[in-house]
């Protein structure tokens, strides 16, 4: 029971909510608050119990994890509040990202860290991402050049210039 002197704390801490309700979200604010999710949740991590016989095995999470997390960032993205959207996608970013990752490990092929995936990845799905969250995303991150990903892809592939 409570009474007036009572001090409730808030589900979220007062900074979150003024990151949630800013009129344009920080871009360093959004990943920073996704990969602090990711790391919260261990969606970095190899399912518990999972047994790592060799070092030549990729050591990420597996398909269960990065689905487990995909899913989470999905809840986020249905949110109305801009912050939560953009937080959505860069942790539904993060699964393919670490599926990708793996997939690269298996070929014995050089991956990108987060920061350069995450830019080929919005722009190969750009039609995927809702309109606020794309716009948002297409002021603060520069397309490339060439794209690693292809269109509708979440695998990283270095794409070969057709020869002239």
């Amino acid at each position: 029971m409570t009474d007036e002197t009572t001090v409730i704390r808030p589900l979220f801490s007062e900074r979150l909510l003024e990151n949630m309700t800013a009129p344009t979200p920080d871009k360093t604010k959004v990943f920073a608050e996704a990969s602090r999710l990711v790391t919260f949740h261990n969606f970095d991590l190899p399912k518990a119990g999972q047994y790592l016989e060799t070092i030549h095995r990729y050591h990420g999470p597996d398909s269960e994890v990065r689905e487990k997390l995909e899913a989470f960032g999905r809840e986020f993205r249905n949110s109305e509040v801009l912050y939560n959207k953009l937080v959505g996608y860069v942790l539904e970013c993060y699964a393919h990202y670490f599926y990708s990752k793996e997939c690269a490990f298996d070929q014995n092929r050089k991956h990108p860290d987060f920061e350069e995936y995450f830019q080929h990845w919005f722009y190969s799905q750009a039609d995927y991402v809702e309109k606020s969250a794309r716009s948002y995303f297409q002021q603060r991150i520069k397309q490339p050049t060439n794209l690693k990903i292809q269109t509708g892809k979440t695998i990283w592939h270095f794409r070969r210039q057709n020869p002239r």
